[in-house]
């Protein structure tokens, strides 16, 4: 607080203007830092063609032992493609299950080796070791180099941006966030992400919860009944997934 009123003091600006343009600036940091779909540090695919009934979902943080191959059955059963950003510590244990999406058609993209909570606060070289050391995992399991990636907790920075830039990944996000973790009520669940559903969207589940293997086919079965198509991101996004 004082360098920043020695700074007022210097360049004689009315401390009033000073501190409100100084607030401003931090909300819009941090605004654009946790807000995935503000674009603020870097473009990512968050929707696609809102003119056309088409959709994708998406799964976070697994490979999990408990639900995922789960999740795969009812999304064999529908005949449904997905993406899987999945986590290089937890497809260490979970090999077969990696080897399972990617065999069963599913896109599979980077959500860094440890998904650590700090994420954030990284330096460039440590995102960027993180998005190393899962992408190679990765693709010694499937043998494809995988090009998207998805930032835990939809973080963004200028250290993340410029990993990602570097490393020539695709950044993707999402317009519809089910919050899943947070919301363990099936019904309740449902009719939330029934009322998301919109042309282009979308939607981020984690193959991590209980709860979405209840609401996940049911949830298929309402987007085809209402005329939707439930298509691979690569295509609703117009992105290649693989190099």
């Amino acid at each position: 607080m004082t360098f920043l009123l020695s700074i007022h003091f210097f360049v004689s600006i009315p401390l009033i203007i000073f501190l409100i343009t100084n607030i401003a600036f931090i909300i819009l940091i941090v605004y654009g830092s946790a807000y995935i779909g503000s674009n603020f540090f870097i473009p990512i695919l968050t929707q696609g063609n809102n003119q056309k009934k088409c959709i994708a979902i998406s799964f976070d943080d697994g490979p999990s032992p408990l639900y995922t191959n789960n999740i795969l059955d009812i999304l064999k059963n529908h005949n449904t493609p997905a993406t899987f950003f999945c986590i290089g510590k937890n497809i260490e244990q979970n090999k077969n299950l990696l080897l399972k999406m990617d065999q069963e058609g599913h896109i599979i993209g980077n959500h860094t080796y440890n998904h650590p909570f700090h994420f954030g606060l990284l330096s460039k070289k440590k995102v960027k070791v993180e998005l190393l050391s899962n992408s190679v995992l990765i693709e010694q399991i499937i043998h494809k180099k995988i090009k998207l990636f998805r930032p835990p907790f939809g973080v963004t920075n200028p250290n993340i941006a410029a990993a990602i830039k570097e490393l020539n990944f695709i950044p993707i996000g999402w317009s519809a966030r089910s919050l899943d973790t947070i919301s363990k009520d099936p019904q309740k669940l449902l009719n939330k992400i029934k009322k998301q559903l919109e042309p282009g969207a979308v939607f981020l589940f984690h193959d991590t919860q209980f709860v979405i293997t209840q609401v996940l086919s049911p949830f298929i079965e309402y987007c085809y009944n209402e005329g939707y198509q439930i298509i691979p991101i690569s295509k609703l996004l117009n992105c290649n997934p693989y190099e």
